[in-house]
């Protein structure tokens, strides 16, 4: 060791060395097969590539999400919206920011408070040894504010603002405002873990005898939904127990996992159990999505409490029982029901999606921004086949009408006002061309419309090469590619090409429409109506690299593919 220690000067520094084996050749060109495709999925690179989001140094954690990804966005909102209406759910906005009493109430303060933004005197930690003033003169009132982590305590203050009678209940309150969570900066990483998110979060105050019910339908909510973002069966179910830091009894915690435990075991889905892993005012079932890669994300969660209703001094009126003196225990049912405790709802915490932009990043990454038609910023883009004036005008047109569903269209009409406007010397009338966006073509002359499609025209390249611009357009990851030329517009047709990634929802839409035709001629009731033609009698071909077809077929089809993904 002596003689080690005397030479330790003139040893070159060891350096650690890690690394993966595998017992195989094979196995190492699958895992680096998956490491290259992971790469290439990357949600940070892709956001940029394809103008989704990005991030600056300015506001660590907190994305700047542009228009195409605010259209992805505003899509996984009216998925949940739509789940909203169909379960009863009420959507409400409360503040953003809560005097520390809110958070002190909640337990917050005690147990999240080091994840919270706080402002105030407490927060500035009087850096600079004085009191600020206002521009008029007086000083501030040294009130100590937290920016809301979670929506569950402003919740809890709606429902206490109102006298509720057990008929009423369950009570659902939704949200989307965002939140801010104050992660260590080395834990951020693109969208998946951010310091500022929107959650589609959402609060049933309800019975105890309504919350096996309750819970049940939850569990159904996320498996629609995780059905629609195409994770039919790549999610899994976790029951998280409680953690060391935590509020309540040890009975309180008991009749919660029970609950949940009971409630996964009649849903018939395997689950696991993550010991210690709740939150700190009660145990949770997470989702866990795995994606393309195979990699798993924690997305969905729903959580039961029995705290939050105590700490808030939440309750509701029951039926009142009038004891008898021949009954005991009648006296004891009614004691009971008079107890406060017994009229004490019980809260749900439930998010089907998560964080908006954590599950933003895992669906450009597991679909590597080859989106599905209904949640695509770019459904579709319509190209002129050559600079003929009345070319352009017809394209331009055809834009509107395939953006607008609900807009009136007639192709003559529109054929003839194309060549009409065509004829008038430049500079005397027409649009002069240009780039029509999709939020320009929905405008129609009745005003916007309730629902409208992603289509988008390219008018001011028109002078350049067919191919090339189809070829962008694909690179550009549209769904539906539509040229209109000439022959189009003499004969009131499009000519329509599909992304490979969208061909399986058309043959699968064509299938539907050879069974429903089947149906339909063996005399059977049918309950659902798909739109568009499809193929004749009972072929099922794949889809063609370019059909023709009419804007109202062409609607027709983009409407059944909303319906059936949706």
């Amino acid at each position: 060791l002596g003689q080690l220690a005397a030479a330790a000067p003139t040893v070159d520094q060891v350096s650690r060395i890690a690394g993966i084996a595998f017992h195989t050749p094979a196995q190492l060109r699958a895992w680096e097969a998956l490491q290259a495709d992971a790469a290439a999925r990357d949600h940070r690179a892709l956001g940029r590539q394809h103008n989704l989001f990005w991030m600056h140094p300015y506001s660590p954690g907190s994305a700047f999400l542009l228009p195409d990804g605010v259209r992805i966005a505003n899509r996984l909102r009216d998925l949940v919206r739509a789940e909203y209406r169909r379960a009863g759910y009420q959507e409400v906005e409360t503040p953003l920011l809560f005097n520390k009493r809110l958070w002190e109430t909640s337990g917050h303060w005690d147990h999240y408070r080091d994840d919270m933004f706080v402002v105030g005197d407490a927060a500035a930690g009087a850096h600079d040894g004085h009191r600020h003033q206002h521009s008029h003169g007086e000083e501030k009132d040294g009130e100590v504010m937290g920016l809301k982590p979670m929506n569950c305590p402003g919740h809890c203050l709606l429902f206490k603002n109102k006298r509720w009678s057990y008929r009423e209940l369950p009570v659902r309150f939704a949200e989307f405002s965002p939140l801010h969570r104050n992660e260590a900066s080395g834990a951020l990483g693109g969208l998946t873990r951010v310091r500022k998110f929107h959650q589609d979060d959402a609060h049933i105050f309800c019975r105890p005898d309504q919350v096996q019910r309750e819970i049940a339908a939850t569990l159904a909510m996320i498996r629609r939904v995780y059905t629609a973002l195409g994770f039919p069966s790549s999610y899994s179910l976790a029951l998280s127990t409680r953690p060391a830091s935590s509020v309540g009894s040890d009975d309180q915690w008991r009749r919660a996992e029970d609950a949940l435990r009971a409630a996964l075991d009649a849903s018939g889905t395997p689950y696991a159990v993550r010991d210690g892993d709740g939150a700190f005012y009660g145990p949770k079932i997470d989702v866990l999505v795995t994606d393309a890669v195979g990699r798993s994300h924690q997305t969905a969660t729903l959580q039961l409490d029995f705290q939050l209703p105590v700490r808030f001094g939440l309750q509701y009126d029951a039926p009142a029982t009038t004891p008898t003196a021949e009954s005991v225990a009648g006296a004891a049912a009614a004691a009971d029901a008079a107890d406060e405790p017994a009229r004490r709802p019980v809260l749900i915490h439930r998010a089907a999606l998560g964080s908006v932009e954590r599950i933003l990043g895992i669906l450009i990454e597991h679909h590597a921004a080859r989106w599905p038609f209904w949640m695509s910023p770019r459904q579709c883009v319509v190209l002129p086949a050559t600079t003929d004036p009345a070319v352009l005008r017809y394209a331009a047109a055809v834009a509107r009408a395939l953006a607008d569903p609900d807009a009136p269209w007639d192709a003559d009409a529109a054929a003839a006002d194309a060549e009409a406007a065509a004829a008038v010397p430049e500079n005397e009338g027409g649009d002069g061309g240009g780039e029509l966006a999709a939020a320009e073509l929905a405008a129609s002359p009745q005003g916007p419309t309730r629902r409208f499609h992603h289509v988008d025209a390219r008018l001011a390249d028109a002078d350049a090469s067919l191919a090339r611009r189809v070829r962008d357009a694909w690179l550009t990851r549209y769904n539906c590619v539509v040229v209109v030329g000439a022959r189009e517009l003499r004969d009131r047709t499009l000519a329509v090409r599909w992304a490979a990634w969208s061909r399986p929802a058309i043959d699968e839409l064509r299938r539907r429409q050879v069974k429903q035709k089947q149906r339909q001629q063996d005399g059977e009731p049918t309950t659902a109506r798909v739109d568009g033609k499809g193929g004749e009698g009972e072929r099922e071909a794949a889809a063609p690299e370019q059909v023709t077809c009419s804007v109202e077929d062409l609607r027709a089809v983009f409407d059944a593919l909303e319906r059936n993904c949706l």
